[in-house]
């Protein structure tokens, strides 16, 4: 019986033991997820300052309609839209971070407490064993007295 219960104590600690670990590999996942968000959106205003410039310097010193100016500025427009699209990916990222990093310290707070309930119960169970030892022992003491002869004192 104790050891039934010792083992499912047991398995509920590999079990914390498993899922502190997924959680620790979704917080480097969100980690990562977060750096790459950010790496994009910096590429991505890099590279939309460069094609304005090269859009722009297209149609310096020429003579466009006022359709084809409205064109660019909506290209345009619709370029600097994405930065907002990006930021928003950032964001959700960095919430998905908090996230993953609130399950992890869930996760390793509950591993902690269940390897505390192993401990304590080992213990318990040592300390069982020792008493039942103990009595045992002082069971097959009492039988020996039983059948030894007792001396007379002269």
């Amino acid at each position: 019986m104790l050891l039934s219960i010792l083992n499912l104590k047991r398995t509920k600690e590999s079990r914390a033991q498993a899922n502190k670990l997924a959680a620790k590999k979704q917080l480097i996942e969100s980690e990562a997820a977060k750096e790459a968000a950010i790496k994009k959106f910096d590429d991505y205003v890099i590279w939309r300052l460069r094609e304005e410039t090269r859009r722009y310097s297209a149609i310096e010193g020429r003579s466009i309609t006022e359709r084809a100016f409205q064109r660019l500025k909506l290209e345009m427009s619709v370029l600097r839209n994405k930065d907002a699209l990006l930021l928003e990916d950032i964001e959700l990222s960095k919430k998905a971070l908090i996230d993953a990093e609130e399950a992890y310290r869930h996760a390793e707070k509950t591993y902690k407490q269940a390897q505390l309930d192993v401990q304590k119960y080992e213990v318990w169970c040592d300390e069982e064993q020792a008493e039942r030892d103990r009595l045992s022992s002082l069971k097959e003491e009492s039988e020996l007295e039983e059948f030894m002869p007792k001396q007379s004192v002269t």
